[in-house]
């Protein structure tokens, strides 16, 4: 915590009600390998994912592989690797864009309006 409120540049966001809000002006996020993974490669925010639980592994490992995100593993207890795997994403600007750019790629945000299109076609 004490890297958060020594930078006024740094904020922590639990469970907030508009996060699309606050996405949108962020330069980076840190987060767990659940939904909102998928939900910042499609904004192009560079992430660094950590996952909570079992399942989230294979999600987190598979948007690092594809140069999305900064993986640490399930339940790291190394305070020392998540700060400085935080602060080496805050200050690349260059390993921002590159992540930004894989992670529009991984996904497009046109999900809803191809299974919309498939449910109509079945109808």
């Amino acid at each position: 915590m004490k890297i958060i409120s020594s930078n006024p540049n740094i904020s922590l966001h639990i469970s907030p009600s508009k996060i699309w809000q606050i996405f949108s002006t962020a330069d980076v996020a840190v987060c767990t390998g659940g939904n909102t993974l998928f939900e910042l490669a499609c904004m192009g925010i560079p992430t660094l994912s950590i996952p909570s639980v079992e399942h989230e592994i294979k999600y987190t490992e598979k948007f690092n592989s594809q140069n999305f995100s900064l993986n640490l593993k399930l339940r790291e207890k190394n305070l020392d690797l998540i700060k400085s795997s935080i602060l080496q994403l805050i200050y690349d600007v260059k390993l921002q864009k590159k992540m930004s750019i894989h992670g529009q790629k991984i996904i497009d945000g046109k999900g809803l309006s191809r299974v919309t299109k498939e449910i109509l076609n079945l109808l």
